[in-house]
């Protein structure tokens, strides 16, 4: 998906409904557009199996016979985001925090220590850059139309308040799985089970 194509979609639309007026309006109704987005997200294969585990564990646990998928986690995930950056992030803030978890779980390399031989019998613990092995996963998204148009307005209005940042909305998600099963290996599963119970219970 193109760098802010839902939001020149919908700006296209909105010039188009000015242009005609009256009767004809409502009697020529513009072609429907879908209701929803439709983006595909590369995400590490172990990250989505650590989920999918994660998600297991909650459907024994609620009892349940049919489980949350991955797209249901990240649609909760994406509203909880959605909810905290209208409601209590300081726009600065989240672009500081964004660009740092972008560094953090998007990079393609990696910061390994090793000793380096520096002359005969002695080496030196040196820091280096590593390229990640890392196999990738693609999802394939249908995001309300709705959702992912706010995601994409709190992307440019970041952009256009701090020249240096730039983020597309495949990076955003990304972002925001990833930090989720981040909070899974620290071993934070049972505080985000209890979170999720109290929401679903």
């Amino acid at each position: 998906m193109k760098k802010y194509q839902l939001i020149r979609s919908e700006l296209l639309t909105m010039q188009n409904k000015s242009n005609i007026k009256g009767l004809i309006s409502s009697i020529f109704s513009f072609p429907l557009r879908s209701s929803f987005a439709f983006i595909q997200v590369d995400l590490p294969e172990y990250d989505v199996l650590r989920a999918e585990v994660f998600l297991e564990d909650l459907a024994d646990i609620l009892e349940e016979e049919s489980q949350l998928t991955i797209i249901d986690l990240l649609a909760l995930l994406l509203q909880d985001f959605l909810y905290v950056a209208s409601t209590t992030a300081k726009l600065e803030i989240l672009k500081d925090s964004l660009l740092e978890k972008r560094k953090h779980y998007l990079s393609k390399t990696e910061q390994i220590e090793e000793y380096i031989e520096v002359s005969p019998g002695h080496a030196s613990l040196q820091i280096r850059d590593k390229e990640r092995r890392i196999r990738y996963y693609t999802l394939e998204l249908t995001i309300p139309r709705k959702t992912a148009l706010r995601l994409e307005i709190i992307l440019y209005d970041l952009e256009q308040m701090f020249k240096t940042f730039q983020m597309g909305l495949d990076e955003l998600i990304s972002i925001v799985f990833l930090e989720f099963v981040h909070h899974l290996k620290a071993g934070n599963q049972k505080e985000i089970i209890k979170r999720f119970i109290q929401y679903f219970g």
